[in-house]
């Protein structure tokens, strides 16, 4: 299964044409300059991921239907960019990890590919096809939290996802700097498109573009938590302090590249003790 969505996803990167000329690129997760959508789709259309050719409906989710995304999107003059994560398949049997940065050169191609994706329209569709479907899509749903985790003086974003089918629950985005970026005229209508993996170290070399990392992990239950932004240890990272009703607060020192690989009972003081990276 994780050699077809990779087939999937690569299949934008073929018949490109003219190369477009290079230019510096930032991705800063401003929250002024970004718009943050969730989506989820339950399916009992069956289609097949790699001929597209419609099926009946089924008694059971169509496992490539049944999918949750989270995209991001940031408008500039010149240039559009977009981040989505992807998760895909039922519980006991899910391919996540996945996620893609794409350049938009204007508005006109970047405004289709948000009606493609179905992230235009906010809201919920029933039954579109088949008896129990479902298509929801909503803006801004989940919690944001801004800081600046790995010390490089760019807006770094930590996201808690709200819809119940998320298993990821809290993700963060890294911003980042891109020089020299080849463009490129993609027939879908982006100029640019890098495919990362959290885990995956053949995908992660080969990818550009900002880092997306799957924090929840760190503790059990993120739906009733309050998130403090600090630099507790004075080491120019942003920490997270996380107080939970009725339990200890904790904290997560971010390690050098910013990552968090734990989180332990708030002292007041401390320091990163992690592993060496």
């Amino acid at each position: 299964m994780v050699r077809k969505l990779v087939v999937l996803l690569s299949l934008t990167l073929f018949f490109s044409s003219k190369t477009a000329a290079s230019t510096d690129h930032i991705i800063d997760f401003q929250p002024s300059s970004i718009n943050i959508y969730e989506r989820y789709k339950l399916s009992y259309w069956y289609t097949s991921p790699l001929s597209g050719s419609p099926g009946p409906c089924m008694n059971n989710p169509e496992h490539w239907g049944t999918y949750s995304n989270i995209y991001i999107t940031q408008e500039n003059t010149n240039f559009n960019y977009v981040i989505q994560t992807t998760s895909m398949g039922p519980p006991g049997n899910l391919l996540s990890g996945y996620y893609s940065f794409y350049i938009f050169e204007g508005n006109t191609y970047f405004n289709e590919s948000l009606k493609l994706w179905k992230i235009n329209n906010t809201g919920t569709i029933y039954n579109e096809k088949c008896n129990g479907d479902i298509d929801e899509v909503k803006k801004n749903p989940g919690k944001s939290y801004y800081a600046d985790f790995n010390g490089d003086n760019i807006t770094d974003l930590l996201y808690i996802t709200k819809h119940s089918s998320h298993h990821q629950k809290a993700l963060t985005f890294y911003s980042q700097k891109l020089n020299n970026i080849e463009l490129k005229k993609f027939p879908a209508g982006h100029s640019f498109i890098s495919i990362g993996h959290q885990h995956h170290e053949n995908v992660k070399r080969n990818y550009q573009g900002p880092v997306v990392l799957d924090i929840s992990k760190l503790i059990t239950d993120w739906s009733n938590v309050t998130i403090n932004i600090i630099d507790r240890n004075k080491d120019g990272r942003d920490d997270l302090l996380i107080t939970r009703p009725g339990a200890p607060d904790l904290i997560a020192f971010a390690a050098p590249d910013g990552s968090f690989p734990k989180a332990e009972v708030d002292t007041g003081i401390g320091k990163y003790n992690g592993p060496s990276l």
